[in-house]
């Protein structure tokens, strides 16, 4: 699998993405280059998934394309 950028998405645990307000944790999903995404880690706070995609970001390289978007 390939993948092309990453995002962060504000989650609630019993009914899914939400807005950043209502967050009980955060979720950080990888791109595939083919279309969809893999969820991949999920963050108690937003500042801990955001640091956490930078990392990724920064260790790899094919995830510039699109760098990080948040929902």
């Amino acid at each position: 699998m390939t993948y092309d950028g990453i995002e962060i998405s504000p989650q609630q645990h019993d009914y899914g993405h939400c807005k950043v307000e209502d967050a009980e944790f955060f979720t950080v999903h990888l791109h595939l280059t083919t279309g969809g995404a893999d969820d991949v880690a999920d963050f108690d706070t937003f500042p801990a998934a955001e640091a956490w995609a930078e990392l990724l970001l920064d260790q790899h390289p094919c995830l510039h394309k699109y760098g990080i978007s948040y929902s």
